[in-house]
């Protein structure tokens, strides 16, 4: 009973486990390996249209 109650007061305090803390970890690291690619496409985009700019 005494090795269950840091457990229960952690459930009822509604912090995350350490298997819910592992698989935010994991969207968030996910996420970003979506992310960077998008956000390296996007400068690519704007630094073509600065140099379209420029030379117009």
């Amino acid at each position: 009973m005494i090795d269950s109650i840091p457990f229960l007061a952690i459930r009822s305090s509604s912090m995350p486990t350490a298997s819910q803390t592992l698989e935010r970890l994991r969207y968030f690291t996910m996420g970003n390996a979506l992310v960077v690619p998008l956000v390296k496409a996007m400068g690519k985009r704007i630094s073509a249209l600065a140099e379209d700019e420029q030379r117009s």
